[in-house]
């Protein structure tokens, strides 16, 4: 059966899983070339005992979008296992709080328990092999009925974000370099009206 990358389907996680909605860019929107590569890592239960643990190498644009690999290891019927999967995604900070969260889609060639599994804005605050560090999010599925399926995500290294143009970030960046410090940035960095190019003219005194 072929998987394209639109496709949803069961995602096993510890034998249980969930079901979620997931929105996949055609290959045609993807925005720029990939131009760094990042790492990171997650954790599931697994009803086998112990947890399943990821590991993901990935290309990433400018954007934060991005594809790669993620290797899979953990226990099943008593065995190690390991399952490969291809990924495509996206690094966010959409709150501004400084924690990347991380929107990604899987795809197990393998069939093993699942075909394709994803998950949205997962905050990237965990530790290796830990559920009891960093904000749990659950992933999502088709036409799975085992219940929900916890995930952690580690912060991702080797990608530094951009400033995207016409955005709260860019004028925070431009104040920044232009000089301003202390309070007066800590009152630009909280007022998300300030939106494109710094302009000083802007900024209620």
């Amino acid at each position: 059966m072929h998987i394209t990358p639109k496709r949803l389907a069961a995602l096993l996680i510890g034998g249980t899983a969930l079901v979620v909605p997931v929105l996949i860019a055609d290959s045609a929107s993807a925005a720029t070339a990939p131009t760094q590569t990042a790492v990171f890592e997650a954790t599931q239960p697994s009803g086998g005992g112990g947890n399943w643990d990821h590991h993901y190498t990935v290309q990433v644009a400018t954007d934060g979008t991005f594809s790669g690999v993620n290797h899979i290891t953990g226990t099943d019927a008593g065995q190690t296992v390991g399952v490969d999967e291809t990924v495509t995604g996206q690094f966010t900070d959409k709150n501004n709080d400084g924690v990347t969260e991380v929107s990604l889609t899987a795809v197990r060639g393998s069939g093993f328990y699942t075909f394709q599994w994803s998950v949205t804005d997962a905050p990237m605050d965990g530790k290796v092999d830990s559920m009891t560090d960093g904000t749990v999010t659950y992933a999502t599925a088709v036409d799975w009925h085992g219940g929900p399926l916890p995930i952690t995500f580690t912060p991702q290294s080797g990608y530094t974000p951009g400033t995207q143009k016409g955005t709260h970030g860019e004028f925070v960046s431009g104040a920044t370099h232009a000089g301003v410090k202390g309070k007066d940035l800590a009152a630009i960095a909280k007022d998300v009206t300030l939106v494109g190019p710094y302009d000083p003219a802007k900024v209620n005194h």
